[in-house]
């Protein structure tokens, strides 16, 4: 087991154990290919080849390290829980960024206990960014997060759906984090399914944000508390 570079609590750094072979190999894996397609989109069997693999990867490491835990993902059960506790995995949702060369992307994963999640880590290898939270408290590396305590809607920093689906580093992981850091005060994204960014929100909730989310249009409206309560 690596050390606990992050001073990380130690929930958090078990998530980190189990995602920081599966993120380098991603990591590598992407460059290298980048560096050879030059410039190309890349063929999607890359990304569903390699999405295979850190699964694999990431679930022996969990069984692991949390031998009695259960495993998913947002949409199936891998491995059955033994004590009541699951990992939620998400390994890699920015796929489009991925097979077009944009080096934003992500993996996340989250414990969940009674229904609820209580510790949540994301990860960006590439970019250098690790965001962790357990209730009550929320950081990026060794930095606490918090939400903007910007109030004037007329001055906000924000992300709405047509810009998200347009931006270069299009990711709800990120968008969502960005807002936990403060570099945005508001965001309404497209999320097809909540439990794609569950570590992410949970970390931006842990930061003092609220959300809203439609299960109709499957919109997403986060903000911080003096802004949300203006767009709602």
């Amino acid at each position: 087991m690596r050390d606990n570079i992050f001073n990380l609590p130690n929930q958090v750094n078990l998530l980190y154990q189990i995602l920081s072979n599966a993120e380098g190999k991603i990591n590598r894996d992407f460059h290298e290919l980048e560096l050879s397609q030059s410039g190309k989109f890349l063929p999607e069997r890359f990304a569903d080849k390699l999405h295979e693999l850190v699964l694999d990867q990431t679930i022996n490491k969990a069984q692991y390290l949390l031998p009695d835990y259960g495993i998913t993902t947002p949409t199936q059960t891998l491995v059955e829980s033994k004590n009541g506790k699951v990992i939620l995995l998400n390994l890699l949702p920015e796929t489009n960024n991925i097979l077009r060369s944009i080096p934003f992307y992500s993996c996340s994963a989250s414990i969940i206990s009674e229904d609820k999640i209580i510790a949540a880590l994301v990860t960006s290898q590439n970019l250098n960014y690790l965001f962790w939270a357990i209730t009550g408290k929320a950081q990026q590396q060794n930095f606490k997060l918090k939400a903007s305590q910007n109030n004037d809607i007329s001055k906000a920093n924000y992300i709405d759906e047509a810009e998200a689906n347009s931006l270069n580093f299009a990711s709800n992981n990120l968008s969502l984090l960005f807002l936990a850091a403060g570099k945005l005060d508001y965001i309404k994204i497209n999320v097809a399914e909540l439990k794609t960014v569950q570590a992410a929100l949970f970390i931006a909730e842990q930061a003092g944000i609220k959300y809203s989310y439609a299960a109709e249009s499957k919109i997403l409206t986060a903000a911080n508390s003096n802004i949300f309560e203006q767009i709602n």
